[in-house]
């Protein structure tokens, strides 16, 4: 399918979705999120530049509990995932946010084993 053809597609949120460059910057190729799947577990494999490789290396000496908080109090409202935001188109496509952080049990502390 060409972009020629995408203004024939029944597209049901294409005033309230942004597009989706799925190529380069260099050549972009945009399609209508609507049309995309996300498939889970895919990594993003994109190199990251010096001042994003920077950042990630000051944000991984944060303890936890201050990434956790940062991310629940200025993340989700950046990316928009309010409760103003969310809602309609969203929720048509079966995908929900939660703001509750995932959390497991403790480990208990093992003393490291040492072989001679």
């Amino acid at each position: 399918m060409d972009s020629a053809e995408y203004p024939n597609l029944p597209l049901q949120h294409a005033d309230r979705l942004p597009v989706i460059n799925i190529a380069s910057k260099e050549k972009p190729v945009w399609i209508p999120a609507e049309l995309c799947e996300i498939v889970r577990g895919i990594p993003l494999r994109g190199k990251l530049n010096d001042t994003q490789t920077s950042t990630m290396l000051q944000l991984s000496c944060n303890p936890p509990s201050t990434n956790a908080q940062t991310i629940m109090n200025e993340g989700f409202q950046k990316l928009g995932f309010t409760p103003e935001a969310l809602g309609e188109p969203i929720s048509n496509f079966g995908v929900t946010i939660s703001n509750s952080p995932t959390s497991r049990p403790e480990l208990p502390e093992q003393q490291p084993s040492y072989y001679s």
